[in-house]
């Protein structure tokens, strides 16, 4: 549903919560997009292709649905949240649901990721190799999506990901939880500091964790989350260092913030610590 607005100015949009669609930018050639739950590791031989490629799947789930599809871009440096139309264009949307009066630039290299020929956005089907989802970054093919499993999901998976929450009526997600071996989960805004006797500072939810063998550091780690609902870690210098779990494990360089999904966990030094947005 869309709301007018004065000529010129934003129109506010309002974007159903489902289907959920991020991309986590770990590189500017390799990201992990989340359609719901579902992860998806992507590559891309240039930044430009691998932008192309998470606007074509967010333009596949709009064609899906019928309808525009929110896509939140989350990197380090900060996070972009973006309306996605069936027909390719794309808006930049602020957290109160208002779109850019004019659609962004086109995607810069829109080559098929078999023959190189530009594409539209939009194609499923290379019109000259052939190929099928010419833009897909994914390194694995994306089964066929589904709209009722896209928007209607579960009570668990709802209440996992909160969906059922009023996100134009509650625009700033800036609260996580963070479930830490051996002691009760605890709930913070903003920014939150781990370790044996973590540093306090204005704004910050100190978090004691007790570490078996002692592998815990002072100040360990800095876990923050900032209004758009994007996630970072970071190494605070500490002697054991702090991995994020996946496949492979990916240890972080002390003083790097590190953008990770909800439902990660961390190992810091000997203690795992799982972190998710609420």
């Amino acid at each position: 549903m869309t709301r007018g607005a004065p000529a010129g100015g934003p129109t506010v949009t309002r974007i159903s919560p489902w289907p959920r669609v991020t991309a986590v930018l770990h590189s500017p050639t390799t990201a992990t997009l989340i359609v719901n739950d579902t992860e998806h590791a992507c590559s891309a031989p240039s930044a430009a292709r691998l932008r192309t490629g998470l606007l074509a799947r967010a333009t596949a789930v709009a064609a899906t649905v019928d309808r525009p599809v929110r896509l939140r871009l989350a990197s380090a440096g900060g996070g972009q949240l973006l309306a996605v139309h069936p027909d390719g264009a794309v808006h930049a949307l602020d957290d109160q649901g208002r779109t850019s009066a004019a659609p962004l630039p086109a995607p810069q290299d829109t080559g098929c990721r078999r023959c190189g020929t530009p594409q539209p956005v939009v194609a499923t089907t290379c019109a000259r190799c052939g190929a099928l989802e010419p833009h897909r970054v994914e390194d694995r093919p994306v089964p066929v999506l589904d709209v009722a499993a896209l928007t209607l999901p579960d009570a668990a998976l709802a209440e996992r990901l909160h969906g059922t929450r009023d996100e134009a009526a509650h625009p700033d997600v800036s609260q996580a939880v963070l479930e830490v071996d051996g002691r009760p989960p605890v709930t913070f805004h903003g920014e939150a500091a781990l370790g044996r006797n973590p540093s306090a500072a204005p704004g910050r939810t100190p978090v004691v964790v007790r570490s078996p063998g002692m592998l815990v550091s002072k100040t360990h780690a800095l876990v923050s989350v900032d209004p758009q609902g994007v996630l970072r870690v970071t190494d605070c210098g500490s002697t054991n260092g702090t991995t994020v779990l996946g496949d492979p494990p990916l240890p972080l360089s002390p003083g790097q913030a590190h953008v990770v999904p909800s439902g990660t966990t961390v190992r810091l030094g000997d203690v795992s610590c799982r972190i998710v947005l609420v």
